[in-house]
């Protein structure tokens, strides 16, 4: 997961979101700010962040993950934690 991320619309790291690794599915992933209010929630087809919080903008700031996912082979579930940081 990446630790920095610029929302700022010049196409470069616009977006937070898990990269996939080995035979890792995707179950959940939400994203808290320092308040622990959810800001973002992964639903089916879209997991890119786009820094935003119902349409408004975010602040400055760090950010809490937390992503939970399925091993395909084994077919257990793990939780991944972690923070990023929203600059513009």
């Amino acid at each position: 997961m990446p630790n920095v991320f610029s929302p700022n619309g010049d196409g470069v790291n616009d977006f937070l979101f898990p990269i996939r690794i080995g035979n890792a599915m995707l179950v959940q992933y939400d994203i808290y700010n320092r308040w622990g209010e959810k800001v973002f929630t992964y639903s089916a087809g879209d997991m890119n962040w786009d820094g935003k919080y119902y349409e408004t903008p975010c602040s400055i700031g760090v950010y809490v993950y937390v992503i939970r996912y399925k091993d395909n082979i084994t077919g257990k579930i793990f939780m991944l934690k972690g923070n990023a940081t929203l600059l513009r």
